[in-house]
């Protein structure tokens, strides 16, 4: 909590102080376009971002099952999240600098991650059972 009540005042003090009541308005709505993203397309990026990485991670694992705890396990996983990340960079139309502040900005926002099965890009998922 206090290293997070930290980072609110130097980001704070790197930006020039709190608003003031008269530019807050504009300032929210400024600040609500990062990267080229709105806040919503950002937060499907954080869902992405977190579906890569554990997608990197599930696949590791099943490639080392029969030795989980191997050091090469955490290095493929380490470059297979690298590429995925990438991979998602590239699909949204931004460097992977920019994917890594919006990680964190949706890890200190809280944003929820509703994780899904991870699946390559490009399939499709089934539609619901139709009830009759």
């Amino acid at each position: 909590m206090r290293i997070h009540a930290l980072l609110v005042c130097v980001l704070l003090l790197a930006a020039g102080g709190p608003a003031s009541t008269a530019s807050a308005e504009h300032h929210e709505e400024a600040s609500n376009t990062k990267f080229g993203l709105t806040e919503a397309e950002r937060r499907e990026v954080f869902r992405e971002l977190a579906q890569v990485e554990t997608r990197a991670e599930q696949e590791a694992a099943r490639r080392f099952a029969a030795d989980p705890e191997s050091p090469d396990k955490v290095r493929l996983a380490e470059r297979l999240a690298e590429e995925y990340r990438a991979d998602l960079a590239e699909r949204r139309g931004i460097d992977t600098k920019a994917l890594t502040e919006i990680g964190a900005e949706g890890y200190l926002e809280k944003w929820p991650i509703l994780l899904a099965p991870a699946k390559p890009p490009g399939v499709a998922t089934e539609p619901p059972p139709q009830s009759r």
